[in-house]
Formats: structure tokens, C-alpha cells, sequence
């Protein structure tokens, strides 16, 4: 029957279905690991025959039938057979993948040719630098952006202004700038409305600040999933070594008023682009022209006077808020009534400069970030400002029973004491000499004494080194326990993810409770003891109420209006807790969160989160990191473009695209220990 068949190999049988093939397989007197070379090959061309038939002849079915057999191998036996084979396990890396990596590591080229030669022995070939070189240029947009030099103020050590010629950075085309951001984050599935940003609208922030010695203006889209990441934040403009100052404000705008007023009237896919504004206040009122945060009419949305805003929020006087065109009258009432003199500001409502955007009002957010900053660091000064005056009361105590001290405390507790022994002694002649007639001049004279010594108790009491007694410099102690720490460089501030620490019910309570143990500590006295308690309870109370607050209205996500009543409750219950529990004076941004932050949801439907100051407070970091990398260019412009090469490489939508995620630990119990963050990692820690 072979034979007869065509091919001399296969024999089919008739059935009532499908016919029966019958093969010829030759028996093996042998394995393969002991037969000759030559025997082996021809073994090899049988077996393909067989598998033809089965699986098919074409490349495609090849491909299928030996990728699944060598899957259902062990990896062990697979790498025998690539050594049997000699085949070479090569990987290669696309020019795409190798730029996010190189910039992922934040490496130069020449360090990236070292990568490239170790890679190379393990079978991982990228594909050339020239080719990289060339394709970078077509994916970021870096002929949209301009360097030019310009004049601006500085202050030399004696505090003598003066100008000095400076490069600066700043795009020239924002619209085109956006159109592409857009149509990349289109091309890989970014763009969201959120369920709640109107579809026929595409909303753009742009945001300035001045931070790491430099000045900043970046723009983020906000129709993305994560619209404050470090990805998201585009940096549109730079000056470095500037304050930010209305002056230098001013001639930094001037080429970017015009291109805000067309973007904010372009659009985009028949789709309006609406822009947003934010910052930090100081920032805002420089653009907006307003003398600050001390001036009599210190808020940027209304006309309510400092005195006004310390009042309980429902005997406030109703007054109207300010627009665009208010600042502009006021600004020139100011200008030809005021004659520019800062004097009469508070008569045109503190307006002293020129707006520098046209950006209506309404559309500017309120700088939640920094009202949470300002916030907690007024919760910890207070806090602070009691636990001095528990410190004060011990004092006394150990002055009186002669207790050592050591640092300036103790020189405090030391002089007291001084004092006090002389009081106590002068105060022991009194009582004699009053005892025998006719002394009135010694009288006099010992209560002139009492009296010196009393006004020389009162002066070292205005001495006393604040924060050094047992109780306040525990504090520090407190906050490092919960990896808190105080910004020495900045007023004593926190930092924003601090800040959110703080006002964890876990973290300040034991603050707190941290307090009156030491103060149990430092004095057997039951009346300090108490006050200790009673601060405890009121600063429980205070953060636990804005800590609700900040849950409620300092996030991205979307909110109904069911939850404004219940955020408007909540913000009333803290302002009026802190009016009466503290008898301090309300600040601006306390009355931000008083007054607007609510207005501001109602009108926009989102929490703060989406519209603060996050992603540009991260763009310090992200830049600095940057002039680091570059920091052996010497010419000032040539080390600007080369950063803003690499930062436009880093938010480019097609580089970042290929860039892996990072995974969740396997082990639970170790969850404090990070993954490796894909591929870019692991080479990292290889060289």
C-alpha cells in the first residue's frame, strides 16, 4: 500500500467521516544523544515532515507549533537547546524605548554608550545613536520654544537694586504647544473628561512659581486621568537666578499676555479650550496687581476687609466680588487719584499694579495647597505658643526649688531664680520693718526695690527662648518620631505630604498626648497639669475638624452637590471653633477656605486637588534634577535648551508611553520596600 501511495510515506483509509491516514515513522534503535552527527540531521528532516503535516507548512504555522513547544519546555531545558543550537537570545531595544530609558535614568549619551556595551554581553543590541539622535527632534516640539535675553531687576548684599542682562526661556506658538500635547495624549487614550467637564470643552491650566532659584511657568492639561503628575507638567517658560518680583512679573509676561488671550479663544477638534490660572497667593496678587496678603483688602475674589473677615461668617457684611474690569478701574483710579503712592492703596482697595494676564477671576483657583500649608503651620505655631507658656509656668517651679537646668532654659531658670531669691528676701525686710514704727523711708525704699525687681522679671519673662523649655522642644521630638520635620529655611513651614500627615487623627493626637506627658514629667503641679490637658483637648478638636474639611474638598475627583452642604457645615464648624477657641485673628487664607473654596467647587463641580499647586511645586524638583545633569555647560542659554530638551523628552507622550509601571510588592510584610520600576531600573542597578 506504501507503494502505491504518492508520497511512498502515507497510506488513507476510507471511513464514513474524515479518511484515515496511516504515516510511516521509522523505529529508533537509538537516541538522538547517541547517534552521529549525519543520522541526527536526517532524524531531524523526518520529524519536520511529521510536523508538516500536522501543524501545516507555512512560516506562520512553523512559527505557532515550535513557539508552543518550546514554551512547554522548562527554562533550563530551552537555554540547552539555544546552546545546542547556537543561537544567540538577543533582545532588541527600539529607539523609542531607548530615549525613555536614557532620560528615565537621567543619564548623557556617553553613559548610555557604557549601558549599551554591558547590555550587549547579556544579548540586549539597541538600536543606534544616530538613529536616536534623529528621531528626537520629530517627537518633542523644541522649535516652538525661544531664548532670548532680557533686563531684569536684582538686589545685590548691600540691598542696592540693580539690572543685569539675562537669558530666558519661554515658548513662542502656546497654542500650537497645546494642540500637540493634545493630539498626543489622543493618539494614546490619555484624554478624560472626568464625568463632569463639559464635552465640548478641553480645560488647560497655567501656573507660575518661583522656586530652586529660578522662575517657572508650566501648563497642564486637565482632561488626563492624573492632570498634577510630573509627566503632565509641562514647563512653558523659565528664567533663572530672578525673583519674582512685579517687575520682573511684568517683563517676563510681556511675551506671554498675547499668547494666554489666544489660547484661552482657541479650539481644538471643534472643542473650546478653556484656561485656567493658579499659583501661590503671592504669586497671584503680583499678576493681578494687588499689594499682598497684609494689605487692608487682601483678597483676590472680594472686597472684604481684613476687620471684616474676623467676624463669624453669617454677621460678615455682603459685598461684591472682584472681576477683571474692577481691577483694571481700580488700577487706574489708583493711578491718576492715588497718584501711586502705596499710602492710598487701601482707598482703591489695594490695587497698585497693572493686572499682567487677561484671565477673568472666576477662573482663577484657590491656592489650596498652600491654605493647607498656611493652615497646619498656624495649628503647630499656636500649638508651639502654649506649650511656651506650660514652659513658662514649670519655670517658675524649678526656680523655686533651685532644679538645674542645662541650654538656654536653664540660664532662663537660672536668672528666675535670682530673681526670686531677692524678691523673697526684700519682701522678709518689709515684714520686719513694718513691724516697728516711724520707717516710712525705709518702706519706700525697700518697694521701689520690689518694684525694679518685679519690672526685672517681667523683661526676662519677654526674654524667654522660646521653644527650648521640656515641654515645647518635645515637639520636634514628636514630629521626627512620624518623620515630620520643620523647613528651618522657610518660616519653620511643612511640606505639603507632611502637612497631610499631621492632620492624620493618629499623628496629632499623640502630639498632643506627647504634651501632657511631659508636662506630667516636669512639674508635680495639678493646675499646669490640667492646663496641659485642657490644650490637648482643644488641638484634638481644631485638627480633627479641619482634617474633615481637607478629606472633603482637596481632591480631583468629581463632586455631587449633596456633599456641598455637608463641606459647607464642616467649614463653618472649623472657622467658628478657631474664632472662639483661639481669639486669634482670622488670616486670608483661612477666609479663602471660608468663603471661596465652596464657590469655587459649586461653580466647577471638582475638588481642589484638580486646579492647586502640586504639579507645579513638582517642577522645581523635576528642573533642578535636570540642571544637575547639565551643570558642565557654562554658557546660561546653552544649558537652558539642553534642559528643556531633556524635560520636553520626559513629558513627551510618545517617549513616555514605553516607559513600564511599577508593580506592587509580592510579599505583604514587606511592602515598605519599592519594586524595580521596569527594565530602566534593572539596567540601572546592573552598571
Amino acid at each position: 500500500m506504501l507503494q502505491e501511495s504518492k508520497d511512498k510515506e502515507t497510506v488513507e483509509l476510507p471511513t464514513g467521516g474524515p479518511p484515515l491516514c496511516l504515516k510511516r515513522v521509522k523505529r529508533a534503535r537509538k537516541t538522538s544523544s547517541k547517534i552521529s552527527q549525519c543520522y541526527l540531521k536526517k532524524r531531524a528532516n523526518h520529524l519536520k515532515k511529521l510536523k508538516q503535516s500536522l501543524a501545516g507548512n507555512s512560516d506562520n504555522d512553523v512559527v505557532h507549533q515550535v513557539g508552543a513547544e518550546l514554551k512547554g519546555m522548562s527554562s533550563r531545558i530551552r537555554n540547552k537547546i539555544y546552546e545546542r543550537a547556537g543561537i544567540k537570545r538577543r533582545v532588541i531595544v527600539g529607539k523609542k524605548y531607548g530615549i525613555a530609558l536614557q532620560h528615565r535614568l537621567g543619564i548623557s549619551y556617553g553613559q548610555m554608550r557604557m549601558q549599551r556595551r554591558f547590555m550587549r554581553k547579556l544579548g540586549v543590541i539597541f538600536e543606534s545613536e544616530k538613529s536616536q539622535r534623529k528621531l528626537l527632534p520629530t517627537l518633542i516640539p523644541i522649535d516652538l520654544f525661544t531664548i532670548s535675553d532680557q533686563l531684569f531687576h536684582f538686589k545685590d548684599d548691600m540691598n542696592q537694586p540693580f539690572t543685569k542682562t539675562t537669558p530666558m526661556l519661554h515658548v513662542n506658538n502656546l497654542t500650537k504647544l497645546t494642540h500637540t500635547l493634545l493630539d498626543g495624549y489622543k493618539r494614546h487614550g490619555y484624554l478624560t473628561w472626568h464625568d463632569q467637564i463639559p464635552e465640548s470643552e478641553i480645560w488647560v491650566k497655567i501656573g507660575g512659581d518661583h522656586g530652586k532659584d529660578s522662575f517657572k511657568l508650566n501648563l497642564q492639561v486637565l482632561n488626563v486621568e492624573h492632570p498634577n503628575s510630573k509627566l503632565m507638567t509641562v514647563m512653558i517658560g523659565m528664567v533663572p537666578q530672578v525673583k519674582d518680583t512685579y517687575k520682573n512679573l511684568e517683563i517676563f509676561f510681556q511675551v506671554f499676555q498675547e499668547q494666554i488671550n489666544i489660547l484661552n479663544k482657541s479650539t481644538w477638534e471643534d472643542k473650546k479650550i478653556k484656561v485656567f490660572f493658579f499659583g501661590d497667593y503671592s504669586f497671584l496678587a503680583s499678576i493681578f496687581g494687588l499689594s499682598g496678603a497684609t494689605g487692608k483688602y487682601p483678597c483676590l475674589w472680594c472686597h472684604k476687609s481684613t476687620d471684616e473677615i474676623q467676624k463669624q461668617i453669617h454677621i460678615q457684611p455682603l459685598t461684591s466680588p472682584r472681576t477683571l474690569h474692577s481691577l483694571k478701574s481700580n488700577y487706574e483710579n489708583y493711578r491718576i487719584l492715588g497718584k501711586n503712592q502705596k499710602k492710598n492703596a487701601a482707598i482703591h482697595m489695594n490695587v497698585i499694579n497693572k493686572n499682567l494676564v487677561d484671565i477673568e477671576l472666576k477662573n482663577v483657583s484657590p491656592p489650596s495647597l498652600h491654605i493647607l500649608l498656611g493652615i497646619v503651620k498656624k495649628h503647630h505655631t499656636l500649638l508651639e505658643n502654649e506649650c511656651d507658656t506650660i514652659d513658662k509656668e514649670i519655670a517658675h517651679g524649678l526656680a523655686e526649688k533651685g532644679t538645674k537646668q542645662i541650654g538656654l532654659y536653664g540660664n532662663y531658670v537660672e536668672e528666675l531664680k535670682i530673681i526670686k531669691d531677692e524678691i523673697t528676701q526684700k519682701g522678709g525686710e518689709r515684714i520686719l520693718i513694718d513691724e516697728i514704727p516711724g520707717n516710712l523711708d525705709q518702706i519706700q525704699v525697700l518697694e521701689e526695690t520690689l518694684d525694679s525687681f518685679y519690672d526685672k522679671m517681667e523683661r526676662l519673662e519677654k526674654k524667654f527662648p522660646e521653644r527650648q523649655g521640656p515641654v515645647c522642644s518635645g515637639l520636634d521630638k514628636s514630629l521626627k518620631k512620624h518623620n515630620i520635620a520643620l523647613q528651618a529655611y522657610h518660616g519653620r513651614s511643612l511640606i505639603g505630604n507632611h502637612c497631610k500627615k499631621y492632620i492624620q487623627p493618629s499623628v496629632h493626637k499623640d502630639i498632643t498626648r506627647q504634651l501632657v506627658r511631659r508636662t506630667t514629667e516636669s512639674t508635680n503641679d495639678v493646675s499646669i497639669q490640667i492646663k496641659a490637658a485642657v490644650i490637648k483637648q482643644k488641638f484634638d478638636h481644631l485638627n480633627e475638624l479641619y482634617s474633615k474639611v481637607h478629606s472633603l474638598i482637596s481632591h480631583s475627583r468629581p463632586i455631587t452637590t449633596e456633599t456641598h452642604r455637608i463641606i459647607e457645615t464642616s467649614i463653618q464648624k472649623y472657622c467658628r471653633f478657631y474664632r472662639t477657641a483661639f481669639k486669634k485673628r482670622v488670616y486670608p487664607k483661612m477666609h479663602f477656605l471660608e468663603d471661596h473654596c465652596l464657590q469655587w467647587i459649586k461653580l466647577y463641580g471638582f475638588g481642589l486637588g484638580l486646579f492647586s499647586e502640586q504639579g507645579g511645586e513638582q517642577l522645581h524638583k523635576t528642573i533642578s534634577e535636570l540642571e544637575r545633569q547639565t551643570q558642565s555647560i557654562k554658557r546660561t542659554s546653552d544649558r537652558l535648551l539642553s534642559i528643556l530638551k531633556k524635560h520636553l523628552t520626559q513629558v513627551c507622550p510618545d517617549i513616555f508611553i514605553e516607559e513600564p509601571q511599577p508593580h506592587e510588592c509580592a510579599h505583604p510584610e514587606r511592602k515598605h520596600i519599592k519594586a524595580l520600576v521596569g527594565l530602566g531600573d534593572r539596567l540601572k542597578m546592573v552598571i
